[in-house]
């Protein structure tokens, strides 16, 4: 392996457990028509997925909007941890 991938999937791990999506990382995401993980779990994989490309700057637009207090509270701690 190249040390890009090595680097990546170490990221990507560390996401995975700072998100607390451990338990759901070989699961399927979900659409209209297919049930996956809920709406909180979703919101944080599409951070974390940012998070993995380690941006100098990260512009989160109502990341919690439609969440309720215990999940925005969790996604705004790991959008913290990352900072």
């Amino acid at each position: 392996m190249h040390l890009h991938t090595i680097t990546f999937i170490s990221s990507s791990n560390t996401v995975l457990s700072h998100a607390q999506l451990d338990h759901v990382s070989d699961s399927c995401i979900g659409d209209e028509a297919t049930r996956g993980i809920s709406g909180g779990q979703r919101k944080r994989v599409n951070v974390g997925m940012e998070m993995v490309a380690d941006p100098s700057l990260l512009f989160l637009d109502e990341p919690t909007s439609g969440l309720d207090s215990t999940t925005s509270f969790d996604l705004v701690q790991v959008s913290y941890q990352f900072g």
